[in-house]
């Protein structure tokens, strides 16, 4: 094991011998007292054998793949209230309209574009909010994730208030964003929300790539997340077996929604087509026939065409598959922390109300460190 470099002088001596250890077609130059290794022009032949080697020479040091060191980030559906929406906002994202997809920290989708989506993992907690009244807009409403909640029922049976693993019970409450007070929460002894939420983990593909994300969905969205968790249960090989989540891609896009209390963008699956062939995809027609990125199909050595029994759809190539099922097991075996940014996508994104009461819509990176537990 290689030592550190001590603090009395330590620093000096490594810059040395990084200076001595440098390739001879590289130049030193002097700026003070600190000396400077000028980059060399690498010829072809050092960057095709360099290729060649890398996956030899590669151990990925230099990366934390710990679950406190690596964050999810949250995929959004902007509502007319967020502020990424508004020009006059510091949030503020250009191109950013109502009904947008945002993967935070990456790009800005249009809704009706959407996003091709590889389902990786699944499971469900309890997030504890400070309400939008008591001050939890722009991104300051996150408490705490209650992994699991035990009903507590009275003498009838009936439920009477949801029990949190630190013993603290939640009650309903009437929801103050229903002017007819009709629907109800769930409210903590200090006032807080306490909101069931379904988690959606996977990949994005993109631009030839592939990026990370969660969906947080709760409330209504429930529903949207039952709606795809239907299709996806719904996926069977011909010998019966069910296939996993990441075997195929799915497009979501966004929707309006509406009811008494205005209108709000949901999100909608659909089967991936032919036509959102990408890098890292294949496609399966009706006729079980395998076309590739380009439009390409799958032929044998003969010539002939390749004809599977599989259902039909886009499917995510060998290593995008290995990929999914790595990060399928991360996800499960603790190994990763979401954002806990809500998606945004239930009727609580309805009401016109100013967007610096928001709770959620701002993305909500929640308290620094904290750990989602699997």
């Amino acid at each position: 094991m290689a030592k550190s470099p001590s603090k009395n002088g330590g620093k000096k001596h490594e810059e040395e011998e990084v200076v001595q250890s440098a390739p001879v077609s590289t130049a030193l130059a002097e700026t003070g007292n600190t000396p400077i290794v000028a980059t060399g022009l690498a010829d072809a032949g050092q960057v095709a054998t360099f290729l060649e080697e890398l996956d030899d020479a590669s151990e990925g040091r230099g990366v934390s793949r710990s679950a406190e060191d690596v964050i999810i980030p949250a995929t959004m559906v902007l509502q007319g209230l967020s502020p990424q929406v508004d020009p006059g906002d510091p949030a503020y994202i250009p191109g950013a309209t109502q009904g947008s997809i945002w993967i935070r920290n990456h790009a800005i989708i249009p809704g009706n574009e959407g996003i091709l989506f590889q389902f990786c993992a699944f499971y469900k907690d309890w997030f504890e909010w400070i309400p939008r009244s008591g001050g939890g807009g722009k991104g300051g409403g996150f408490v705490a994730v209650h992994p699991k909640v035990i009903e507590v029922v009275d003498g009838q049976g009936a439920v009477v208030g949801l029990k949190t693993p630190n013993g603290t019970i939640a009650k309903e409450a009437p929801d103050p964003r229903d002017p007819t007070g009709r629907k109800m929460f769930w409210q903590m002894p200090g006032g807080n929300e306490l909101k069931e939420t379904r988690h959606h983990i996977g990949f994005v593909l993109r631009g030839g790539g592939f990026v990370p994300t969660v969906l947080n969905l709760t409330s209504t969205g429930h529903t949207d997340s039952k709606n795809m968790m239907f299709a996806l249960s719904n996926k069977f090989l011909p010998s019966g077996k069910p296939l996993d989540s990441w075997a195929m891609v799915y497009r979501l896009t966004t929707f309006q929604r509406t009811n008494k209390a205005g209108k709000w963008y949901a999100l909608s699956m659909k089967e991936g087509t032919v036509e959102d062939l990408v890098p890292g995809t294949f496609y399966v027609d009706a006729g079980g026939h395998v076309i590739l990125p380009g439009g390409e199909v799958a032929r044998k050595p003969d010539g002939s065409s390749i004809v599977v029994r599989r259902p039909a759809g886009l499917y995510a190539d060998p290593l995008a598959f290995q990929r999914g099922k790595q990060l399928y097991e991360a996800v499960m075996g603790g190994m990763r922390q979401i954002d806990v940014g809500d998606t945004g996508v239930d009727e609580g994104s309805a009401p016109a109300e100013p967007s610096s009461t928001r709770a959620y819509e701002a993305g909500d990176p929640g308290h620094a460190g904290e750990q989602i537990p699997f």
